[in-house]
């Protein structure tokens, strides 16, 4: 596993159980490291599931099974309860939160938990989440980053590739598809840190785990800029800008 995976994994286990558990992780990805290090360390069983077209259902082994399957309709394809649902790194990815949290609530066992992660959101430094190569070129949200903190919020799609070409310099090609993902990639849900709460109460949720990491905050002038393109009605729902990440342990009320 990867050390951030390693590090999400162990804070799971420092407050659920798996030994014997029926396990179902969303956004499992080969070569599926994490589904084996579960049952190296207990679990009875771990179904993965993510939604790619590069992807086909997969029996990984006796205990491992692989599933292509859309999370906002898991429970009409998926019959078996689960102990454990978790996710590392997927809650930004996830589109209608609250829908998936509901098909979660389907197919959980009596005492079960959902563990989900993510990091980063949209209404924090890292939001835009930008991952795009093209040519020789490599713009990623931790490394080569071309996006000035929180500008994503605050600018247009049209200002942001304005900002690109005229002062960061970059190629109108690159520029373009910076933008594309940022704005229109449906790999992003784009929710505020307020939207992602809001979902699991409205899904019938209650934390018995819950981790808020801030990255950075916003200046004065950064946050008038973002309140300004919100309007007053978003800005009074949408106030923490300052969480980047979050790992969310929940229940059935």
């Amino acid at each position: 596993m990867l050390p951030y995976q390693e590090k999400i994994i162990s804070e799971i286990l420092s407050a659920t159980s798996i030994q014997g558990a029926r396990i179902l992780e969303i956004g499992g990805t080969p070569p599926w490291t994490v589904a084996n290090k579960l049952i190296e360390m207990g679990a009875k069983s771990v179904t993965s599931i993510n939604y790619r077209s590069d992807l086909e259902n997969l029996r990984i082994s006796d205990s491992i099974d692989f599933y292509n399957i859309d999370a906002r309709i898991m429970s009409s394809v998926l019959k078996e309860k689960y102990d454990l649902i978790f996710g590392i790194a997927v809650i930004e990815h996830l589109p209608n939160l609250e829908t998936i949290l509901g098909e979660c609530v389907k197919i959980l066992n009596t005492n079960g938990r959902i563990a989900l992660h993510g990091a980063a959101f949209w209404s924090s430094n890292l939001g835009h989440h930008v991952f795009v190569h093209i040519d020789n070129a490599r713009y990623e949200f931790n490394a080569n980053n071309p996006i000035d903190d929180f500008s994503h919020i605050y600018f247009s799609k049209q200002e942001m590739e304005t900002h690109l070409i005229e002062v960061k310099q970059l190629p109108a090609t690159h520029a373009t598809a910076i933008v594309n993902y940022i704005y229109d990639n449906p790999i992003l849900n784009r929710y505020h840190y307020e939207d992602i709460l809001s979902s699991y109460k409205r899904a019938g949720l209650e934390f018995s785990y819950f981790r808020h990491s801030n990255w950075k905050t916003p200046t004065s002038d950064t946050l008038d800029r973002i309140q300004a393109r919100l309007g007053p009605y978003f800005s009074q729902i949408y106030n923490n800008y300052s969480c980047g990440e979050l790992l969310l342990i929940a229940s059935v009320n």
